[in-house]
């Protein structure tokens, strides 16, 4: 059966391990790239603009 809302607990030394896997592996697929001046202001424009 499928459990949607499971929660598990794991040792710390498991749970660091587990992390440091999955941000390995998302270093990995992720290519990241420095913003330029212009992006970061087009970045900061929308957020700004954002209602809440």
């Amino acid at each position: 059966t499928f459990q949607k809302n499971r929660l598990f607990f794991y040792r710390k030394s498991v749970w660091s391990k587990l992390q440091s896997i999955g941000v390995r592996q998302h270093l990995e697929r992720v290519r990241l790239r420095e913003l330029s001046q212009e992006e970061v202001r087009h970045h900061q424009d929308t957020w700004l603009a954002m209602p809440i």
